[in-house]
């Protein structure tokens, strides 16, 4: 979703709850509109929402329905560019 620039759609991947924490420069967006509101600023500072990829990815099954993703993802929009590391627990929830 986030190549195809349907942000909405990306965050559609994220429980819309208090719960969800994003942490990205140095900071902690808490809550998923301020986890929505992160994204909606970084897309208006680059103009677009580019090209996102990841690799390296290790997956750990931590539960029956959580698991911990650890590996790179790079972000290029026009000439902004950012790349690093990352780690995402997702949860499945309702199936």
């Amino acid at each position: 979703a986030w190549n195809e620039g349907n942000l909405p759609a990306f965050l559609g991947g994220y429980q819309n709850s208090g719960d969800v924490r994003l942490v990205a420069d140095g900071a902690v967006a808490a809550g998923f509109n301020n986890v929505r509101k992160h994204y909606e600023t970084l897309v208006a500072a680059t103009g677009a929402m580019g090209r996102l990829s990841y690799s390296n990815l290790d997956v750990t099954m931590t539960a029956a329905d959580v698991a911990t993703v650890v590996g790179r993802y790079a972000h290029e929009s026009g000439t902004t560019r950012s790349a690093g590391a990352m780690t995402v627990v997702l949860r499945q929830i309702d199936g």
